[in-house]
C-alpha cells in the first residue's frame, strides 16, 4: 500500500475513533446530569418542610420625596428559593384602575420572573411603616421545605425612582431577623422569621 494511502487510512481511523469516543462521552454526560438532577429531586423531596406553626414578618417603610409630584410606589414583596425559582408573591400594591396597569413593568425584577395572570393586589400607600406576613406556603398552597430563601421588596413610582432590597434568608426550625440598608425610598426594611 502506497504511503500516502496508509496516512490517509490512519487519518481515518483515528477520526472514527475521535467521533466515537465523543458520542460515548457525550452520553455519559447526559446520563450523569440525568442522575444528579434526580438526586437533586430526591434530596428536596426528603427536607423537612418549613414548621406548620412559622411565619416570616417582613417590615419596611416607605419614605416620602420632598420633590416634585409623589405619586405612591407599586410595591411587590416576594420570595424566591436558592435556585433562583421564584416561590410565591407576598404582596403586591398597585394602582387599581386598569389604565395605570402598564406601570406594572417599572417593577422591573418582579415583573420578569414573578408576575402572574391572576395575581391577587391591593391599593398603593402612601408614606408609611408596613408590614406584611408570609406563611411559609408556594403559590399552591404547599409548605415550602427548611434551606436558602431569598426576600425580595421592589418599590416603584410611576414618574419617580425604582428601588430594590434583596435578603439572604436561611430558614428552619430556629428564629432569627436580619435587616438590610435603606434604598431611596425604602427604609428600614427587616424581616423576622418566628416559630411559635
Amino acid at each position: 500500500m502506497p504511503r500516502d494511502r496508509r496516512t490517509f487510512t490512519g487519518k481515518m481511523l483515528s477520526l472514527f475513533a475521535i467521533t466515537a469516543l465523543t458520542g460515548h462521552l457525550d452520553f455519559l454526560a447526559h446520563s450523569a446530569a440525568g442522575v444528579i438532577s434526580r438526586f437533586d429531586a430526591l434530596a428536596q423531596a426528603t427536607t423537612a418542610a418549613l414548621p406548620a406553626n412559622m411565619e416570616l414578618g417582613i417590615h419596611f417603610g416607605l419614605q416620602a420625596s420632598t420633590k416634585g409630584i409623589y405619586h405612591k410606589p407599586y410595591v411587590a414583596v416576594w420570595v424566591e428559593n436558592s435556585a433562583g425559582d421564584v416561590v410565591k408573591t407576598i404582596s403586591l400594591w398597585r394602582e387599581q384602575e386598569d389604565n395605570k396597569k402598564k406601570y406594572l413593568s417599572n417593577l422591573r425584577k418582579w415583573f420578569r420572573s414573578a408576575r402572574t395572570p391572576d395575581m391577587v393586589s391591593s391599593p398603593t400607600r402612601g408614606a408609611g411603616q408596613y408590614s406584611v406576613v408570609w406563611d411559609g406556603l408556594d403559590s399552591k398552597g404547599q409548605r415550602v421545605p427548611q434551606g436558602e430563601y431569598t426576600l425580595f421588596i421592589e418599590a416603584a413610582r410611576e414618574t419617580g425612582p425604582y428601588q430594590r432590597v434583596r435578603m439572604p434568608l436561611t430558614l428552619g426550625s430556629k428564629p432569627q431577623k436580619a435587616t438590610a440598608q435603606d434604598n431611596g425610598d425604602l427604609v428600614n426594611v427587616s424581616a423576622e422569621y418566628r416559630v411559635h
